[in-house]
């Protein structure tokens, strides 16, 4: 089970627990709540506790969840809430002044060519004025365009797909050697394998244009790996990893807020699409650290 159970004594001594609990604390032994005391503070693990009578003893029972996937959810359901509402209105208010643009553009164009003599001064600069209106409409609703993607994300098609040929075309895609370790080597996948691609690619470019980034050459050989398993509950786990530098805290607090970039011509969509894609497919995305080793790990999780 998915819950997390533990049984105490009076002295706060663990009589029993599941493996549950031991995976949601992070310990391989648990014997005191002295162990995990500050664990069980976590924000998002949701705590649950009754009091029974077992054996003739006064015992306490914790239940303990793990509810950062609700969290997670709630917090994209807002975001794309707020993105529906904001392209509304700005779709609402751009597309009749670009459309209106437009039309007079075309007018005057009638009347340069009708016209016999050359075109007025305030004629022209009214036509210049035109025609930046339509062009910073134009980018404008391509630009809104672009981040309604991230609410309007394809309805999965789930098929069944060998992830070791599928990493290996995804590697093929990439500008740089990639590393490919499969285990057992005819591990399937049960997801929309084009949501899944799309999700992948993002991450391997963002790899590629860290290593593009460096300012100096990495005193360990750089390396882009792509490892896939299976964990505890069967899902299958695809992990993205590089050492081309760690992203730092402040910045991987946001980076799968929908319009965050760090990059100047990033639109920021890119990570929280990737995560929106793997939120519609019953999955997740995250991110993990090795401060110690310097590695990045972005890991896809398909159930």
């Amino acid at each position: 089970m998915d819950t997390g159970i533990m049984v105490m004594d009076s002295q706060d001594n663990i009589l029993q627990h599941n493996q549950a609990a031991l995976r949601l604390l992070d310990t391989d032994v648990l014997t005191h709540i002295n162990q995990v005391r500050e664990k069980l503070k976590d924000e998002h693990l949701a705590k649950h506790e009754t009091q029974a009578m077992l054996k003739g003893k006064h015992v306490r029972i914790i239940a303990l969840s793990d509810v950062s996937h609700e969290l997670s959810n709630q917090e994209v359901d807002s975001w794309i809430k707020l993105i529906r509402v904001l392209t509304h209105e700005i779709m609402n208010t751009i597309t009749p002044v670009t459309s209106l643009s437009e039309t007079l553009l075309k007018e005057l164009d009638n009347e340069e060519q009708n016209a016999a003599e050359p075109q007025p001064t305030e004629q022209a600069k009214l036509k210049q004025g035109l025609e930046t209106i339509h062009k910073t409409g134009t980018e404008l609703l391509a630009f809104v365009n672009n981040y309604r993607r991230f609410t309007h994300v394809p309805q999965p098609q789930p098929a069944l797909f060998y992830v070791e040929p599928f990493l290996e075309r995804m590697a093929m895609l990439c500008n740089h050697e990639v590393e490919i370790a499969v285990t057992p080597k005819d591990l399937l996948a049960y997801a929309d394998e084009s949501l899944i691609s799309h999700v992948v690619t993002n991450l391997l470019k963002n790899a590629v244009e860290a290593f593009n980034d460096l300012q100096s050459i990495p005193t360990t050989k750089p390396f882009i790996r792509l490892h896939a398993y299976t964990n505890e509950q069967e899902s299958v786990i695809i992990d993205v990893s590089n050492n081309a530098g760690l992203i730092p805290d402040d910045i991987a607090s946001h980076i799968f807020i929908p319009f965050f970039t760090t990059k100047p011509e990033g639109s920021g969509i890119g990570l929280s699409l990737s995560r929106q894609i793997m939120r519609v497919s019953g999955g997740s995305l995250s991110l993990s650290q090795d401060k110690a080793q310097g590695i990045t790990t972005f890991r896809i999780v398909i159930p």
